[in-house]
């Protein structure tokens, strides 16, 4: 899922920039120590693929050097193919990504930093307590010529944590426009259609209690509901499990991954958007909804407040399922009327392509300046 978040801010720059991508990946189940390939369909990419060194103690520090010298030959066939970069982009900080910080030192190439990690939000902190990890994201953030984050919430976070930079800016996650479009097609009327979209992760996106509001919401309520959940994930056999303990099989449709028209589609028929998740940096599925002209009911945590407002939508408390359904319920009886259009007019203004891509372009006009 984070590739995608930087495949679509690399398409965002490429309007205004000549852009070429590293992605460097540790796969556990490779069969091959290495794999390299490369793609120029949109955006020239370089992909390798490396096998984790399976040795006791010293096992990680292998595959950290691993995933170095892999960095610094990616780096030649980069030059070789596409030119010395005059800016680097990196992607989410972890222990490996000093690469950027090197070039820098080494050959003074300016590097920018986008965060999208949500163990920033205090909450998650005890996912990247080791000492020595902490360390590094200060010492790689702190070099950097710029940070950007996806949210607000998220930089606070990040500034909260330790991380020090003199250069902040929030640059939103992007969404395609003109693949997810404004469908004027009337539901029934009878019958709210409910639509998520996620990676099937329980413990962020807490779909167990969206389904526990959709059963408060029919059995307490009264309301005729329906909801489609889109996506597949490490959950997916206990959430099928939960919707037939809670009787639901009849009001709730499981798609799988859906993706490119056939997840446009589903939006399309819906009546209303839900995100009931315990944390977010952002949420990309929300404006994805907004452009679909989709109002959005969705948890006050993380970076969502940074996007779900009154003109486009209701937040309500994280686990609280009853507020949840009633908001729902009023929703059904148009106690919160949205203008479709203006939902979309939105999503264009802040989150497209070309307004993203600009932003990005800008920052990397900054580092150069400073260099």
């Amino acid at each position: 899922m984070p590739g995608l978040f930087v495949k679509y801010h690399a398409k965002a720059a490429s309007l205004y920039a000549n852009i070429a991508v590293i992605h460097i990946a540790l796969v556990k189940e490779q069969t091959e120590r290495l794999s390299i390939s490369y793609t120029n369909d949109e955006i020239p990419t370089l992909i390798l693929y490396y096998r984790p060194i399976q040795l006791p103690v010293v096992g990680k520090l292998l595959t950290f050097f691993t995933y170095f010298f892999l960095s610094i030959y990616a780096y030649r066939i980069m030059k070789r193919k596409w030119g010395t970069p005059q800016v680097n982009h990196l992607h989410v900080i972890e222990l490996n990504t000093i690469f950027p910080l090197f070039l820098r030192f080494f050959s003074g190439i300016p590097y920018v930093v986008t965060e999208h990690f949500s163990g920033y939000l205090p909450q998650n902190w005890h996912k990247i307590a080791s000492v020595t990890r902490k360390m590094l994201s200060k010492v790689i953030a702190g070099r950097a010529t710029h940070i950007t984050t996806v949210s607000p919430q998220l930089q606070d976070g990040m500034k909260a944590y330790g991380i020090q930079n003199k250069h902040w800016t929030i640059v939103p996650n992007v969404v395609d426009t003109d693949l997810f479009t404004y469908s004027t097609k009337k539901q029934e009327e009878n019958v709210l259609q409910i639509i998520n979209v996620s990676c099937f992760d329980d413990e962020p996106k807490n779909l167990s209690g969206l389904l526990k509001a959709l059963n408060y919401l029919i059995n307490e309520l009264q309301v005729n509901a329906y909801l489609t959940l889109v996506g597949d994930g490490p959950d997916s056999s206990k959430i099928a499990a939960l919707i037939k303990e809670l009787s639901l099989i009849e009001h709730v449709n499981l798609t799988g991954l859906l993706e490119g028209d056939s997840l446009v589609k589903a939006y399309h028929h819906a009546d209303v958007f839900v995100l009931f998740s315990r944390y977010e940096t952002f949420g990309v599925v929300l404006i994805e909804a907004m452009s679909c002209g989709l109002p959005i009911i969705a948890s006050n945590v993380g970076g969502i407040p940074y996007i779900v407002h009154q003109q486009n939508g209701v937040l309500v408390t994280s686990e609280d399922i009853q507020s949840l359904a009633t908001t729902l319920a009023a929703f059904h009886k148009n106690a919160h009327p949205f203008n479709r259009d203006e939902i979309r007019k939105e999503a264009i203004e802040k989150y497209s392509y070309p307004v993203v891509g600009k932003q990005l372009f800008w920052i990397y006009q900054q580092a150069l300046s400073k260099t």
